[in-house]
């Protein structure tokens, strides 16, 4: 049994008795650049993982770097991303486990959601050497769908819209699933006319090529923080006598989409509803979000759709879908084609602030008077 602990420190138990068999430290010697750890993978008797900025191969047998991956088996993890980007001193780091296709390890990554962020774009690894395969664009590039959805060389400056929740694989269609994030920053998109594609979508990618299969975007121009926050959930569904293939993704917001597996389209109706487009000064928030009609959102009916996409502002503003509907820890389907999912209703208080009067209250912090 394979585990990772508070420390980032891999170890390797005989199942049986709990004893520990090795401990690999990828800090050894090295300041400790801690991040959350969900889990490893593994393939072809290695375990990989992302621990700080690199990703490690190691040996399942000895918990010793596996020689020939990488550098000492380890690669940078900012590689492929510095296309457009001076990424070395971004946060970048991975804190759900890769997925293997073939010989090709395929990861998202965990940047910041703050205005300086690194692109969370999504690459392919060879798992063998550690080369990077394939990289695909989840900020477009030019000449690459999505481009128009942001403003002119947005790629350039660009972060977010990652996938940090983890990723589905359909080993038979050769094809991988996974749903991404918001831009960053978070709440406030001045900057970032445009639907924003690939941010808040489920995408179907090509797994040994990383080319875009199909996408299905669940926020507009997102203005809320409503990444999809889990892997998609890949099964079977009976609709009008006939069995389907889809991907289930259930999202913040508590809404379900049910998207069939080969072209992504809805197998139920959503609707495209009018919501508030007053935001901030230079905000254009998008006049429409999509809802779906069937299934039912997780969360009880208790707002509304204006007021759930209600955006930001400095008076403040409730925010439903920051921490559930649904989290991180995902759902299953049983043989009866029942879907479990562990929801959330919990609502935030949002409330944003401008520069000058952020300033004003560091100043007040400063000559040691209480501040919030």
């Amino acid at each position: 049994m394979y585990g990772v602990g508070p420390k980032l420190k891999l170890f390797a138990l005989d199942a049986a008795s709990g004893r520990q068999l090795w401990q690999f430290d990828p800090f050894e010697g090295k300041e400790p650049r801690l991040n959350e750890c969900r889990g490893v993978t593994y393939w072809n008797n290695r375990i990989f993982y992302v621990a700080g900025a690199e990703l490690f191969a190691v040996n399942a047998q000895t918990g010793e770097p596996v020689e020939g991956f990488g550098e000492s088996g380890k690669v940078a993890f900012t590689t492929g991303l510095d296309i457009n980007h001076d990424v070395k001193h971004l946060y970048v780091t991975a804190t759900s486990p890769g997925i293997v296709y073939k010989n090709i390890l395929i990861y998202g990554s965990a940047v910041s959601e703050a205005g300086n962020a690194a692109p969370g774009y999504v690459r392919g690894f060879d798992a063998q050497t550690g080369q990077l395969v394939w990289t695909f664009h989840t900020i477009p590039q030019p000449g690459e769908p999505g481009y128009e959805t942001w403003p002119k060389d947005a790629y350039k400056w660009a972060g977010g819209t990652n996938n940090w929740g983890g990723m589905s694989l359909d080993e038979r269609r050769g094809m991988v699933y996974f749903g991404t994030g918001s831009p960053s920053s978070d709440f406030y998109g001045g900057d970032r006319e445009g639907k924003n594609l690939f941010s808040d979508c489920v995408l179907a990618l090509d797994a040994g090529s990383g080319r875009l299969k199909w996408y299905y975007q669940t926020t507009h121009h997102d203005l809320w923080d409503r990444d999809i926050p889990c892997p998609p959930n890949l099964t079977t569904i009976r609709r009008d006598g006939k069995l389907i293939d889809v991907v289930v993704q259930v999202t913040k917001g508590g809404n379900v989409f049910v998207l069939d597996r080969d072209s992504g389209k809805s197998v139920f109706p959503v609707e495209e509803r009018p919501v508030p487009i007053v935001g901030l000064p230079g905000e254009k928030p998008w006049p429409t979000q999509p809802v779906p009609v069937k299934p039912e959102p997780l969360c009880g009916p208790f707002i509304s759709d204006s007021a759930n996409y209600l955006p930001p502002g400095e008076k403040g503003t409730v925010l439903v879908g920051y921490s559930g509907g649904a989290e991180w820890g995902g759902n299953a389907v049983d043989t009866n084609g029942v879907f479990y999912q562990n929801s959330n209703n919990a609502p935030w208080l949002l409330q944003m602030v401008s520069m000058a009067e952020r300033k004003k209250r560091s100043r007040r912090c400063r000559k040691g008077r209480v501040c919030m």
